[in-house]
């Protein structure tokens, strides 16, 4: 029953940032669309932003399950931008707000695994690190998500999916040789890079 008034609250809240900015909207407002009562809704978020990371967090749980591993660089982009697209002005909303960060470290946090289950695949049968895994895994997932940051810039453009076409033919292959350089380099590195945070930790 609890998921049931939270999922409640989501569609409410992404209903009203499709019509309107975030920071016109309320918690009055969320709770009239949905049918319930002030002392609910805090019951479930603390606030409004502790709303926007819960909502940001389950639809990186969903692309994870459904996008267990990426196949190349255009099926990755496509999966982790498949939600904007899905809410196109409530994200353009949510972006354009004090949000911003939140859903830079979204696409991040939502890359992270399915890119990470790609490098381990590229990695089969040669000796490297998991360092090595670590370090790619997160340089792969830091290039999308500054693939999808800049997407959202240009307005969702078509023209931008063709670019990632054409970026996607040319790094085909480019994972797995990257990978062999590390296990002939002895799969040692520097350390990983740290992910980047939100004010409220996705």
């Amino acid at each position: 029953m609890s998921k049931f008034t939270e999922q409640a609250i989501i569609n409410a809240f992404l209903d009203e940032l499709s019509e309107k900015p975030f920071d016109k909207i309320t918690v009055t407002s969320i709770v009239k669309r949905c049918g319930i009562n002030r002392n609910t809704f805090y019951y479930h978020y603390q606030d409004m932003f502790a709303l926007v990371d819960d909502m940001l967090k389950r639809a990186a749980a969903e692309l994870s399950m459904t996008n267990p591993r990426m196949h190349d660089w255009q099926q990755a982009f496509a999966a982790l931008t498949s939600f904007a697209r899905a809410h196109k002005s409530a994200f353009y909303h949510l972006y354009n707000s004090s949000n911003n960060t939140r859903i830079e470290a979204y696409f991040h946090y939502a890359a992270e695994p399915i890119v990470e289950s790609f490098v381990r695949h590229e990695a089969e049968g040669l000796e490297v690190s998991d360092q090595v895994i670590t370090d790619l895994s997160n340089l792969l997932a830091l290039t999308l998500q500054s693939l999808t940051v800049q997407w959202l810039v240009d307005g969702m453009s078509n023209e931008f999916d063709d670019y990632i076409a054409r970026i996607a033919r040319i790094l085909d292959g480019t994972v797995r040789m990257a990978l062999e350089r590390g296990a002939a380099n002895g799969g040692a590195a520097a350390g990983a890079l740290p992910s980047p945070k939100t004010p409220r930790s996705l």
